[in-house]
């Protein structure tokens, strides 16, 4: 089972990643957070696989917050989850350490397919 953190600082995209992660049986979220502090005061009691983050999150350029947690929790993978252009800022995640980066407005399929390939 993959464990997962997710952090976008909207409520609402939260609850929709999270109940679309939640109605697979190789998925368990166990962490949420809306900021870049929240999502860092977390890694010390969560124990996820996979951090899904949005790259526009308070407190901390997402570049930065993707350096971070992987400084943090080098075995932890990151995909990126984000209401920006892939052309403009999927390579930079990357370089930054992302494992992945899909497009908010991409199918549900292709971020399950996403998550997948990351978390392996």
């Amino acid at each position: 089972m993959k464990r997962i953190l997710i952090v976008d600082d909207y409520p609402l995209t939260r609850t929709g990643v999270c109940l679309i992660l939640e109605g697979h049986k190789d998925y368990k979220v166990v962490g949420e957070a809306g900021a870049a502090d929240d999502a860092l005061k977390l890694l010390g009691s969560v124990d996820a696989d996979l951090a899904v983050i949005e790259v526009a999150v308070p407190g901390m350029p997402g570049l930065e917050l993707i350096r971070v947690l992987r400084t943090s929790k080098p075995g932890m993978q990151i995909l990126v989850l984000s209401r920006f252009d892939e052309m403009k800022y999927a390579a930079a995640a990357v370089r930054a350490g992302a494992g992945g980066y899909v497009e908010k407005r991409a199918p549900i399929e292709t971020f399950l397919e996403a998550v997948d390939r990351t978390a392996d």
